[in-house]
C-alpha cells in the first residue's frame, strides 16, 4: 500500500474523468522534459534486493532527480484516469508535482483531498 498524490484539474481527485488531463498532454508533457522517460514497463528493486515487475501502459513516466552530483532513486509518475499519480513521494518529487500540475494547469492533491 502506500500514500498516493495526484496531479489533477479536479479539486476532488476522484473526479478526474470529468476535467481529464489529457494523455496527449502527459505525453507532450514529458517529451519535453529531458529529466523525464515514457515507459511502457519498468522493473523497481526492492530494498530487500527483490524485484517486481511494474507495467501500466505508455502512461508511465520515469523521473530521476539529480541533486548536487548525484542522482536519487527514480520516481515514477503513472497517467491513470484523466489524472497523474505517484505514490509516496518524498519532499523533492513533491516539488516535481508541483512544477508539473503548474505546467497543465492543475492541482496537487493528495489521498484524502488534501491540497498542496
Amino acid at each position: 500500500m502506500g500514500y498516493d498524490v495526484h496531479v489533477t484539474r479536479n479539486k476532488y481527485w476522484i473526479r478526474s474523468k470529468f476535467n481529464p488531463i489529457s494523455f496527449e498532454e502527459w505525453k507532450n508533457l514529458v517529451l519535453h522534459d529531458t529529466s523525464m522517460n515514457l515507459e511502457s514497463n519498468v522493473d523497481v528493486k526492492l530494498g530487500s534486493g527483490s524485484e517486481i515487475f511494474y507495467a501500466y501502459g505508455d502512461g508511465i513516466a520515469v523521473w530521476t532527480p539529480k541533486v548536487g552530483k548525484s542522482e536519487q532513486q527514480s520516481v515514477y509518475f503513472i497517467y491513470k484516469d484523466g489524472r497523474i499519480v505517484t505514490k509516496n513521494p518524498d519532499r523533492i518529487a513533491m516539488q516535481k508535482l508541483k512544477e508539473i500540475a503548474e505546467k497543465l494547469q492543475a492541482y496537487v492533491i493528495g489521498d484524502e483531498g488534501e491540497e498542496y
